[in-house]
């Protein structure tokens, strides 16, 4: 899955129009990745539960899902540019060529200086048969887009394809060079391109084989925030990372390098555990959080200014979707009383209308609560824990017993002095408690998520019962620099699993915009598989 939001992401850089902006970064280098392709990483002895699911059916319904709505990127990017006509043989030209991404190695390199448009290559592994339907379909394209009838030129020895569109601002190139087919969409002079032609004329490859990884990647978020369309209630970093096989899990390591300081004081853990209590599914610690918080005008709105250095989640076992969040507050009885009055005028207007906007003060109960919500109870309480003071909150009240959190849970993460970040979870446990959570708040917003009639869900339903332990560190270098490691099953938590899921599901995708159907509107449908 994470090699597929690549590939999106490779759609995303195409169609993000104008001109990046941002701070200049230390390289020209936008976005990469290098995939060593499904074929070998079957083969593998490692990765085991990976492989596993990839041989999945629900994976391979979802599979052709995503790549369906891959192939319908062009018409979504550019609404303006490209006809309803032209967007459906379009489509089947795309789809096509799409049925190789996963299977075959590849790699995409995003480039551009700020104030000026990224020009990128991609570059894929493929038989002889393969690549003559690329070369063949590329050719169609352009002319369906009305870009121009491909120049058969030389380069560095190579017969390269080049159609110069718009009075040649934009130039689309591609050629093959022994197993590899590379494609490139760049300016009329493409340093990079020419640099590329030249390698793989001298190596026969245009990147070295990985060797131990399976994937690398990496990402300068800070650049991509506005084009792409990413929140700005951060500061995105540039991101370096790499994936390999360690058993039957998937270990992760990344760096995270921000343009200003967002690690806060890491002062000693002191985790609540008189509020914090087992059956855990999940937990979450982190520390130095107050320049990521402070950011976020929800919590300046609701009176948590300054905001928490340190915050906790966990999630229970319980037939409920609870999940509970703990921070110090100093007086926290009257910082939620207070939250009152600004969490009223923070529903929205049209919530309201739906009767969906009772929030009240319980005195008896000494919470704050929405109670108008169907099926859930979110609310705020005041609490003590070793004479600190906490605010807590939840989805539904949570379980009281007298079990803290196991020692050997919180020996993982206390006591290592630059730690920043600790989560564990229990995946396919987390992963049933939030497609409840999604589908209540579809319910709430009147928004389709994680319906029956797309393939994500009857995949998600099939990891609930095959996903193991996971566990991430965040360790903060510098201020500026953090380090990531992971193990989990597929390399992805329950979160970003069940978040990718509805980004598949998404009006916009490849946007990353989110943007839910109506419950009441039709949603994408998943596609019978074509004859081959």
């Amino acid at each position: 899955m994470m090699f597929r939001a690549a590939v999106a992401a490779m759609v995303v850089c195409w169609g993000c129009s104008g001109r990046l902006h941002g701070q200049a970064p230390t390289s020209d280098l936008l976005a990469s990745y290098h995939f060593v392709g499904g074929a070998q990483l079957s083969s593998r002895s490692d990765s085991t539960t990976l492989r596993e699911i990839m041989g999945l059916p629900q994976t391979h319904a979802l599979a052709r899902y995503v790549l369906d709505r891959l192939a319908q990127a062009p018409r979504t990017l550019f609404p303006d540019a490209v006809d309803t006509t032209q967007a459906a043989k379009g489509k089947a030209l795309l789809r096509e060529m799409l049925d190789d991404l996963f299977p075959r190695e590849s790699f995409l390199d995003v480039r551009g200086r700020a104030g000026t448009a990224p020009g990128w290559i991609f570059g894929i592994a493929l038989s002889d048969e393969r690549a003559a339907l690329w070369q063949a379909n590329l050719s169609e394209l352009m002319a369906l887009w009305k870009l121009g009838t491909p120049d058969i030129g030389e380069q560095a020895g190579l017969k390269v394809a080049t159609v110069k569109a718009g009075q040649g601002a934009t130039v689309v190139r591609w050629t093959r060079s022994g197993e590899w087919l590379l494609l490139g969409v760049g300016g009329e002079r493409f340093e990079a391109w020419d640099h590329m032609l030249t390698t793989v004329r001298q190596s026969q490859r245009p990147r070295p084989t990985l060797a131990g990884e399976w994937l690398k990647a990496e990402f300068n978020l800070a650049r991509w925030a506005t084009p792409a369309g990413l929140p700005n209630w951060t500061v995105w970093p540039q991101v370096k990372l790499s994936a390999a096989g360690r058993e039957a899990d998937v270990r992760l390591t990344s760096s995270l390098v921000f343009a200003e300081d967002m690690t806060g004081p890491l002062d000693p853990w002191q985790v609540p555990t008189n509020i914090i209590q087992e059956p855990l599914i999940s937990f979450t610690a982190w520390r130095g959080a107050r320049p990521w918080l402070s950011r976020l005008d929800v919590l300046a709105r609701l009176g948590l200014a300054p905001a928490p250095n340190e915050v906790y989640f966990w999630a229970q076992s319980l037939s409920v979707p609870q999940s509970l969040v703990a921070f110090p507050a100093e007086d926290p009885t009257n910082r939620v009383k207070a939250m009152l009055a600004p969490a009223l005028e923070m529903v929205p207007a049209g919530w309201r209308e739906r009767g969906l906007g009772q929030i009240e003060w319980q005195e008896e109960a000494h919470q704050l609560v929405w109670r108008s919500l169907p099926l859930l109870f979110p609310h705020l309480r005041p609490a003590k824990d070793g004479g600190r003071g906490f605010i807590t909150g939840g989805l539904f009240p949570a379980l009281q017993t007298t079990n803290a959190p196991p020692q050997e849970l919180l020996n993982q993460f206390i006591g290592k002095p630059d730690l920043v970040y600790y989560n564990w979870e229990i995946t396919a446990r987390r992963l049933m408690q939030l497609r409840l959570q999604f589908q209540l708040a579809g319910m709430v917003s009147g928004k389709a998520v994680l319906l029956t009639n797309s393939p994500a869900l009857p995949w998600l339903i099939e990891l609930e019962q095959r996903l193991g332990n996971s566990a991430t560190e965040v360790v903060a270098v510098s201020p500026r620099q953090w380090s990531l490691t992971r193990r989990a099953p597929i390399g992805l938590t329950a979160t970003e699993i069940a978040a990718a899921l509805c980004w598949f599901d998404s009006l916009d995708f490849p946007k990353l915009t989110l943007r839910l159907p109506d419950r009441s509107a039709p949603r994408p449908s998943p596609k019978a598989p074509r004859k081959r």
